[in-house]
Order: C-alpha cells, then structure tokens, then sequence
C-alpha cells in the first residue's frame, strides 16, 4: 500500500505537507480531465481540490489499496468536480422560470410519424398532463417535478428548496405517482402510452 495513508492521517507537520503535495498533483490531473470545460479555470479547480482534500481525508480509511492510493483520490476529485460542474451549470436557472414554463410547450410537439390517430391520443394526453400538473399536485410536488422534467438534478432542486435529497426523491415519486394515477382516471392506458413513444 502506499505510503500516502500514513502521511495523511498523522497529524502535524507531516500531513500538512502530503496535503500541500496531494492537492498541488489533483490540481494537475483536475485541469487535464476538464480543460475543454470554459467554467473549470483556476478558482474552480481550487475549490474542487480543497473540498476533494476534505472528502479523503474523512474518508481515507475506506481506501483498500487495490489501486494506487493517487489514483483512487483522483476519482474522489473528479466526482466532486462534476458536481461543481453541475451546480454552476443550473446557477443561472431559478426554479421560478421552470414554474412558468408551461410543460404543454415542451411536449406538445406531434409524433414524427404519419399516424392520425397517434397524433391525436399525443395532444389530448399532454393536456391531461397540463391539467394534472396544474391542479392536482401540489406546489412542492409540481416545482419538483417540473424541475425534473427539465433535466435539472436532485441535489440541486434539493438545494434551492432547503430541503433534504430525500425529501425531493419523494415528492417527485409521489408528483409522478399522481401523473401516472390521473392520466389512468382520464381514461389511458399503459399501451397509449408506449403507443405515443413508438410513433416518435
């Protein structure tokens, strides 16, 4: 096993300067694996690095030494720099814009194919969907959902709600369950719906 576990987790001027080596090394190997990234400059990389340090420090007895210890921190680096990346990614998106977004113009498009019949079960189904998502979910399930519908991820519909990624996990599965629930009331059917993705 390498000698980095040992350096790391005594405390003194030993871990200081593994932590000084360790951090100037992710910092080259985090800049290479996104330098085609125009948000990943140097403030970036040094925020990742920093916030990678914490993660292995608190989590390097889980290292196993099945692969060089260099190697194995640099996935823990490169993990917390997509996440980064994908916060700065929505920073510029508020929750309020998805929510007066009508989720009929996203999906309201008709099937790519030739089908009448198909086109038609396509438009009423979305108005159902407007209708459900409208007046049936609630506020925190619709903001939920509509953020999901529009790619946005967990951790940071999470994270601007102040609510935990639990919570939002089961308020989108609990929006989608009533989604699923009202469009059966409404009179589909698990075959309409594979139907409309066929003829997309």
């Amino acid at each position: 096993m390498d000698d980095w576990v040992d350096k790391l987790t005594r405390v003194g001027p030993e871990q200081d300067a593994a932590l000084v080596e360790l951090g100037e090394l992710l910092k080259v190997r985090v800049k290479r694996a996104f330098k085609s990234r125009p948000k990943a400059d140097s403030s970036f990389v040094d925020d990742v690095v920093q916030d990678s340090l914490a993660t292995i420090l608190a989590s390097i007895r889980q290292f196993d030494g099945e692969s060089k210890f260099t190697s194995w921190a640099t996935t823990l680096a490169v993990r917390t720099a997509l996440r980064q990346m994908r916060r700065l990614n929505w920073q510029d998106t508020s929750l309020d814009q998805m929510l007066s977004h009508n989720p009929a113009k996203v999906e309201s498009r008709s099937p790519s194919g030739s089908d009448p019949a198909a086109i038609a079960l396509s438009k009423q189904m979305v108005e159902s969907m407007y209708r459900i998502i409208n007046y049936e979910l609630t506020d925190k399930q619709r903001e939920v959902l509509l953020a999901h519908l529009n790619g946005m991820p967990q951790a940071e519909i999470g994270r601007r709600m102040n609510t935990s990624r639990n919570a939002v996990y089961k308020l989108g599965f609990d929006a989608r369950k009533r989604l699923r629930d009202g469009l059966i009331a409404a009179g589909y059917s698990a075959e309409d719906l594979e139907a409309i993705k066929a003829a997309r």
